[in-house]
């Protein structure tokens, strides 16, 4: 039931990503054009009308990268093109550039073939909301990704320096809904925090149905 509940919420995300992209997103876009031909039919340089078109151009890009953020993260569809690996990697960038974080990182392109786009999008889904986490409570100032084969599957991993917590006490609705993610997909997630010491999240998968095998 809880797989099913998961299912429906990613339907939801999708819906609201495409309405996002191909309404809001389009929106913006036709004002922007419309707002660049006034501009250029001001012709003098440094007046106040030529400064107000080019800020109100300014605030446009600020909200179309905005809505850029949010669809990518409603619906990562840079799995298809990148990959687990690459859209892992460009979260990742996104987060510590955001954060100001020094960040590193282990993951391997080996990964990308064997999980199915569904079971990787439950596990962009766990570091996604792993790296909210960190940046709502952690207070970290340095972050580490693992994703790499091991054995006959592949061994994920998100670690902090920040100021941790007593997993015995604290398991919110984040941390229970990555747990039942890495059930599902056959692991266990495993919580290594203290107050004061950080913070490890970490899973081992089996491999699933290889990626080049869908159809």
């Amino acid at each position: 039931m809880t797989g099913q509940l998961l299912s429906v919420q990613e339907q939801e995300r999708q819906k609201i990503a495409l309405e996002l992209h191909d309404g809001l997103g389009q929106s913006l876009a036709s004002l922007k054009m419309n707002l660049r031909e006034v501009e250029r039919g001001v012709p003098e340089e440094g007046s106040p009308e030529k400064g107000n078109c080019l800020r109100a151009l300014d605030l446009i890009n600020g909200v179309i990268e905005d809505i850029r953020r949010l669809t990518q993260g409603l619906s990562p569809t840079a799995l298809q093109d990148l990959g687990l690996s690459g859209t892992l990697r460009q979260l990742e960038e996104s987060f510590c550039k955001d954060l100001k974080l020094e960040c590193s990182t282990e993951i391997e392109d080996s990964i990308n073939q064997l999980f199915v786009l569904e079971d990787q999008v439950s596990l962009y889904r766990i570091f996604q909301e792993a790296l909210a986490n960190i940046g709502k409570h952690a207070e970290a100032t340095r972050v580490t990704l693992v994703a790499k084969r091991q054995d006959r599957g592949a061994f994920f991993q998100i670690a902090d320096n920040g100021k941790g917590f007593d997993p015995a006490q604290v398991m919110g609705v984040g941390l229970r809904s990555m747990a039942e993610r890495a059930r599902l997909l056959g692991g266990s997630l495993t919580i290594d925090s203290r107050p004061g010491a950080g913070t490890t999240l970490s899973f081992t998968l089996p491999a699933g149905k290889p990626a080049a095998d869908q159809t």
